[in-house]
């Protein structure tokens, strides 16, 4: 009992200083001391994060924002997405300037970073197609299912025509249908030598396999 009376006397304490951060926050916002503003909020969350007033005084800050602190955030913001396309995350980039779009409009620079996101995307996602697609071939070759291997061909002609990749497997599945007739051709032959054979038609059967 003695220890449940004591968290709730913590909790208590707790939600007061909150409450009284979250009062230095409005008289900071009404003063335009941002920093010491969101200092305030952001202590309040962390010592009473379901406190009731947050939410309406987080509600007031972006709206209370200087045009310098907009963009400072704004230029933080468009970094960060800047950092994420250069290893690769394209759409957490964009999912960033997204944000920096809704909360900030009108930044400078904005929709040239935004192009510059969505070319590397799309840039991404055709190696994922060709690796995709090439590897699908290949898998199609080495199991001896030609006609799929030259379907799949095909289906990446469009936009890999000019890929020496492209060029080069279908070159490979030509010659190995090339093999694949030749050996039927001369399968052929040995089975029609081998019937005249045995009908001791020896002179056809030679000729056969000549030609």
């Amino acid at each position: 009992l003695k220890e449940g009376l004591q968290k709730a006397k913590e909790a208590y304490e707790g939600s007061r200083r909150a409450t009284q951060l979250l009062e230095t926050a409005l008289a900071d916002l009404h003063q335009e001391r941002l920093t010491s503003a969101n200092q305030m909020v952001a202590e309040a969350c962390r010592i009473d994060p379901d406190n009731p007033r947050v939410p309406d005084v987080m509600e007031r800050l972006p709206s209370a924002l200087s045009d310098r602190d907009r963009a400072t955030a704004a230029a933080a913001r468009m970094e960060q997405a800047r950092v994420l396309s250069a290893t690769g995350n394209f759409e957490e980039a964009l999912g960033v300037l997204t944000e920096v779009e809704q909360r900030y409009p009108g930044t400078p620079g904005l929709p040239e970073l935004k192009q510059a996101v969505e070319r590397g995307r799309e840039e991404q996602r055709q190696r994922a197609r060709r690796e995709a697609g090439f590897q699908a071939v290949r898998a199609s070759l080495n199991a001896g299912d030609l006609a799929a291997a030259l379907r799949q061909l095909d289906q990446l002609q469009p936009e890999f025509t000019s890929d020496p990749e492209h060029r080069s497997l279908r070159q490979e599945v030509q010659a190995a249908l090339e093999r694949r007739r030749t050996e039927e051709r001369v399968a052929q032959s040995l089975a029609k030598a081998r019937e005249l054979h045995n009908r001791n038609d020896l002179d056809t059967a030679i000729r056969s396999l000549e030609g």
